[in-house]
Order: C-alpha cells, then structure tokens, then sequence
C-alpha cells in the first residue's frame, strides 16, 4: 500500500484507495504511518473534512521520533492546512501551513519541490484572504513554474481578485478545453470558477452552463461541497437571467445552502447568503437582504476573507440604497470601498463607486457625486469594464437603464467627455438631456399592467381611461408615426371633429404624465416623442413588452430543430401567454392582433404537444391539447394527438371519443368532416392495429 496508495491517490481512484485503507488495522497503520496520511488525503478530496483532520492529527500525535518524522509531520500539517484551504479559511490555514512549512525546511532531505509546493499553497491562502501583495511575495519566494501556477487555477484566481476579469477569463477559458482532471479540486474547479468570472461580466448564459457542468462534476466526484459550488455558482447565473423567475435563484442558493450544512462547511455559506442578500435587494424584501447580508459578512469575518467580505459589504449597501436608508448605506460603502483598495480589486472598486454615484445623485450631493462618477469612469476604462452598462451582472442595477442620468450628468459636468459620449453615443442617447432611469415593463397577454421599473402603474394613475388607450395603440403601432387625425380616425372615429385638438392635448399630457411623473417642467417627454406634428413610441426607449417575446419566442420554437431545445424555447414563449391580448378591451381596433396572437399561441402549443409525443410524455401532451381545444375546438391537429396518446395509453375508449367529439365539433361548427391522416387514425384505432409514430 506504501507503493501503491500515492499512484491511486492521483490517478483519482479514490473510493477504491478508501476501501483497502479501511481493511488495514489501526495497528499496522500506525506502523506504516504513511497510510494515515493517504487516508487522509482520500477523505479530504470526498469532502470528508473532520475525519480527513482526524488522520492527519493521528499522524502528528503518534509520529514519534523516527528518520522520517519532519517528513510526515510536514504532510501532516499540509494536509490540515489544505482542508482550510478547500473550504477558504484563510485564518486557520495559514497557522497550519507555517507549521507545515517549518516541519519541512528543517527536513535536510526534502526536496525542493515540496518545499515550492507549500510556497504555493500560502499564496494560495493570501489570495483567499484578498492579500494580493502578499501572494506576489510567496511567488518570488518559490519561484513558481507554471504547472504550479495552474494547480488549483491560482493564477486566474489571482486575477479575479485583482479585478483583472477579462486575462482571469482567458486563462480559465483556454484551460477548460484541454484539462484532464482526475481529482477533485473544491472550490477551485476550472467551470465552477469560470462560471463565477462570466457572472461578473454579464454573460449569464455561459454563466450558467459553466455552472450545471460543475454541478454535475460534483456529483461524478460525488464530492458534496464541489456540486455546492455549482448550485451557488448557478444562483448567480440564473438570477441576471430575464427568462428566469427570481425564485428559481432563490432554490439555487437555498440548495447549496443545504448541501453545506450536511458537509458541515460554514465557510461555504458565505457566498449563497450573499447571494440572496443581492436577491432579496432586486425583488424588495430588504429586510431578508440585510439578515443574509448579515449571515454572510458573519461567516468570512470569522476567516479573514476581507475580498468577499468586501462584496458583501457591497451588497448590503445596495440593500440599504433600494431601502432609501441611505446613512446605513453611505457607512458600509465606505467600508467596502476601502476594503476594495486594500484588496487592490478594481473592479470591487468599480462597483462601490457605480453605487456611491447613485447614493450621492438621490441626495442631491453634487460634490460627492462628482467624486464618486469620475472614479467610477476611470475604473471602467482602466479595467475594461465597459460591459457594466450593457449587460447584466450580480452587483450591477436590476435595471441598467438607472445608470442612464448618472451618465447624462456626468455629460453635463464634463466628467471623462468623451468617454461619456461615446458610452451615450452607443445607446443612440448621445443627444439626450433627460432620461427618467427606468425601463417600461408591459404586460398585455391577459390583463393590462404597465410598471416604471418596479412601480406598477395603479388605474388612477392614468387619469384617463383613453389615454391608457392611446398608449395601447402606440404599443401595437410602434413601427410608425401618427397624426392626431390618423390616431382619432383609427380609435375613436367618431369624436366630435372641434374637440380632437384639445382633448388630444389633454389625453398626451395625461400619458406624459402617468410614465413620467417625476419629469420637470420644460423637459421634452422621454418615452412619447413628437415629430414635426406626428407622434409615436421613443425607438430609442427601452420598453419591455411581452407579446413582442412572446412571438420572438414562440417563432424560434418553431424554427428549431433540435427537439430538446425547441421544448425549451417553446416553454419560455407560451409561459408568456397568460391570457387574450388586451383581455379586458372590447374594442375592434385591435381585434385583428388579438386574433394574430392567439393563432401564435395555438401553433406554439400544437408544435408543444407533437414534441411531447415525440419524447413519449403522452400526459403533457394531453394537457397542452385540452389547452388548445378549450380555446380553439375545431383544431383539429389536437384532437388527432388526442386519439393517438390515449390509444399509446391502451385507452382505446377515450380515444375513440375523442375523434366522436372531433367530428360533431368539425361538423357543427364548420360543416366539414375531419380530414384523411385523422379518419385513417380513427380506423387503426378501431382495428386494433400499431399506429406509426407521429
């Protein structure tokens, strides 16, 4: 076993390894002494911390005096020390690796090599701790090769926590192709780690890749902590997602939440709080955030992990700045900006100094604010940040469209000018004065709701009931400019002709109003826009509407080849259909939309159902089915999937009154009988006979 266990030990063959240890009597381990140490080390790469601290403490106590006792008292507490390292807590760590290092310079027949290895691991724990400084010094020390530098992705992770996201991406991204992998490596794993790099710079569907491919490395490993990390790592993902509910991030943390209770590793819970500290901040339950937020700078304080207490200082400032408390919120920013300097992180920097523009722009602090924006730009130019205004991150606004006054006032105060104006510029608001900093959310597929950002347009808010209505028809006719006799002519052609110019007038301020109630006097309106004597919807506007995704959605569905993804794509479109177009207007005007909408809708379900069938999931398909007959019941693509799930269900039965009620429907309603491919079903059925799939 001598022999044997250091080449099993590496070539992964952990649970193996693990199973002949176990048959060795504690007696004879302690007369080859070794083997606790392997033992050890099989333990510590399954997550199996206290027992793994328990072999390497075995070791050290009964060591005793012999040749090669500096030996294994250095593996010994290298071992102990890599359990901290493993689960990032830095404090311990570096105890143990002091004694580890100490063990073996006093060893006169150590290699060199082990000698760098442990040089390698403590500035591995500096990183950890956000002592980047420190960590250069321990390089120099070792004179580390790079095959040292890529154990355990040290140098990307040194990237990361020197802000330099963009050669932290590149390392990782030119390693994942190639690396060969046969021991678990916690925390540090190349996709769970590149995972949390794409998080950080908006790329939310790589993100999220990134992160099941880890998840599912943890279970292949059956290593619990490492399949923790992707679960936490998919949180960050999922929530910077659009298509995804919010919840759906909150089950991701809470998952990973569970996982480290049952390995018993505080240390991991750090992140996931974190993470529901930001997510609690977006959907505004801000007392949840600041009791994780809480949780959270609780567990990395405990190890002097000052760079992630940093961003969960951040964190929390964001929770107090959405709270409007905004001393709370001045007093941690702070903090975290000062921790971020001594991290030497800027893109932590970046971030504190984003939020510091907006706290000192809600208080009218101009002085400050000057400050905080020119910080802010020169970070992002320095670091290549440019990405923070186009794409969504975890630290970043819900809505980016927030950022937009900072940016038109720092324009205003010629703060980077010309950075300034080609980031406006880039956005097509390079002529702007105003910008109310939201985005427009539209609900149209069941009932009417128009939010300004988080705010939901209650009915009294419109004045009107037909300037609601207007915007309904700007919403439909966005593509094109009106005039006020062509909008009249189109909705309400029968107005009294000598009232249209000042009712219009009265029904556009009215509009003008209920989007942009804080807008001040004199400043052109933002999302209606007038164009010599027309009007239409601001192209340039960010305006989220959901019948637009709906048939973006449900048109890609259709074109998509792959089966797998078309039911996922599929999926996303008719989620969006909650109901009729405009469900609670009865006006003819847009009926003829409404009509298109829902005859996407019934395609979308169709092409639903006969992917199901494909799949064999004749219980889904059913139920997409009765979906599309209860609106539509002369389709007849959905009562012949109807017959033939039922007949694959050895319901022969059903399915024969299915096609009964097919053909009274088609006869009462249309007057025709049903076609060919449902009549030569209906005989299969009838004759018993194997039906082909569809």
């Amino acid at each position: 076993m001598e022999k044997n266990a250091i080449d099993m030990l590496q070539s992964g063959r952990l649970e193996s390894l693990y199973e002949k240890l176990k048959k060795i009597p504690d007696e004879m381990k302690d007369r080859y002494k070794i083997l606790w140490f392997y033992e050890g080390e099989v333990l510590r790469y399954q997550s199996f911390y206290e027992k793994a601290e328990r072999c390497y403490q075995h070791l050290i106590d009964d060591v005793g005096q012999g040749q090669e006792r500096l030996n294994l008292i250095g593996k010994a507490y290298a071992g102990i020390a890599q359990i901290y390292l493993d689960t990032i807590q830095p404090g311990k760590a570096e105890r143990f690796l002091q004694l580890a290092i100490e063990a073996t310079e006093s060893d006169p027949d150590a290699d060199e090599s082990e000698k760098q290895q442990l040089y390698f691991l403590m500035a591995e724990n500096f990183v950890n701790s956000g002592q980047a400084v420190k960590a250069e010094k321990w390089y120099e020390k070792g004179k580390m090769k790079n095959k040292l530098l890529h154990e355990g992705n040290l140098d990307a992770r040194l990237y990361l926590r020197t802000g330099k996201l963009e050669m932290a991406n590149r390392v990782l991204s030119g390693r994942l192709s190639s690396e060969v992998s046969t021991l678990p490596k916690s925390h540090r794993e190349t996709d769970i780690l590149l995972s949390f790099i794409e998080a950080c710079m908006g790329n939310g569907e790589k993100a999220k890749e990134l992160a099941q491919r880890g998840i599912e490395r943890g279970i292949r490993y059956k290593n619990s902590f490492v399949e923790a990390c992707g679960w936490m790592r998919m949180g960050n993902a999922v929530q910077i997602l659009d298509q995804y509910e919010m919840r759906l991030a909150e089950q991701c943390y809470m998952t990973s939440l569970h996982m480290m209770e049952e390995v018993k590793i505080s240390r991991g819970k750090a992140e996931p709080y974190m993470g529901l500290c930001v997510l609690y901040s977006r959907i505004g339950e801000y007392e949840k955030a600041k009791e994780f937020g809480k949780l959270a700078l609780e567990e990395t304080e405990k190890v002097y992990d000052l760079w992630l207490s940093s961003f969960i200082q951040l964190c929390m400032g964001i929770a107090f700045l959405y709270n409007k408390e905004l001393e709370e919120a001045r007093s941690i920013s702070k903090d975290a900006k000062e921790n971020f300097r001594q991290c030497g992180d800027p893109y932590g920097l970046m971030l504190t100094e984003l939020w510091n523009a907006f706290l000192f722009y809600e208080t009218n602090d101009d002085n400050q604010f000057l400050t905080a924006i020119s910080s802010f730009l020169k970070e992002v130019q320095l670091g290549n940040y440019e990405f923070i205004f186009f794409r969504q991150a975890p630290f970043s606004p819900k809505d980016l469209q927030s950022i937009m006054p900072l940016l038109i006032k720092a324009k205003e105060l010629e703060v980077h000018s010309a950075f300034t104006y080609r980031v406006l510029r880039e956005m097509g608001y390079e002529e702007l004065d105003s910008h109310p900093g939201y985005t427009l959310k539209v609900e149209t597929l069941g009932m009417f709701k128009v939010w300004l950002g988080d705010r939901l347009i209650e009915g009294k808010d419109w004045q009107r009931e037909k300037s609601k209505e207007l915007f309904q028809f700007f919403l439909i006719h966005r593509q094109k400019w009106w005039s006020k006799e062509e909008i009249y002519q189109m909705i309400w052609p029968d107005a009294d002709e000598k009232s249209v110019d000042q009712e219009f007038k009265v029904l556009l301020n009215a509009l003008n109003r209920a989007l942009e109630p804080n807008r001040k006097a004199r400043v052109s309106p933002f999302f209606i826009k007038r164009q010599n004597n027309t009007y239409s919807l601001n192209p340039k506007a960010v305006i989220d509407v959901d019948f637009i995704q709906f048939e973006e959605w449900i048109y890609a569905g259709l074109d998509e080849k792959n089966p797998e993804k078309a039911r996922n794509i599929l999926k996303k479109g008719l989620e969006l259909y909650k109901g009729d177009f405009l469900s609670e207007r009865r006006d003819v005007w847009f009926a003829a939309e409404r009509e298109r909408l829902l005859t996407i809708f019934l395609r979308g379900a169709e092409k639903m159902a006969q992917l199901c069938v494909q799949n064999n999931d004749s219980n889904e398909a059913i139920v997409w089915c009765e979906r599309i007959l209860k609106i539509d019941s002369t389709w007849e693509e959905a009562y012949r999937l109807m017959m033939f799930c039922y007949y694959q269900k050895n319901n022969r039965p059903q399915a024969i009154k299915w096609y009964k009620k097919c053909e009274r429907k088609l006869m009462h309603e249309l007057g025709v009988a049903p076609m060919e491919p449902t009549k030569k079903m209906y005989e299969m059925i009838l004759s018993e006979s194997e039906i082909p799939s569809l």
